[in-house]
């Protein structure tokens, strides 16, 4: 049995930014919270794009990112809708703007953070 690795990883990213996007919207679209509270939101978005924006290194290959303290706090205090908008925003603008990822890198990131 062989496995075709380049066509396994295309699927994933596919499947990634589809049902990830997918995800994304049904919980924004289902709970508006995170419209009646657009301060808190603002908040987590920034707070996560600042601290995924500066890891901490630990070596050449690797990093720590503090972005899962907001997280925490914003699940404990506003509840799941901000979270997820705060955490999408934060990690796909901090991944483009902020470390310099290419774009679907940093879609892909976003998708992947909160769904997983």
């Amino acid at each position: 049995m062989s496995i075709n690795v380049q066509r396994l990883l295309h699927r994933y990213r596919q499947i990634l930014t589809v049902g990830g996007l997918g995800v994304l919207l049904a919980v924004l679209i289902v709970d508006t919270r995170w419209i009646s509270h657009p301060i808190s939101t603002a908040v987590l978005m920034l707070s996560i794009f600042a601290l995924r924006t500066v890891p901490v290194r630990l070596s050449k290959y690797s990093y720590l990112t503090q972005s899962a303290v907001p997280t925490l706090v914003g699940a404990v205090c506003v509840g799941p809708a901000p979270v997820v908008a705060g955490l999408w925003v934060g990690v796909a603008g901090a991944d483009v703007f902020g470390l310099h990822k290419q774009p679907q890198a940093g879609l892909i990131n976003a998708n992947q953070r909160w769904c997983g």
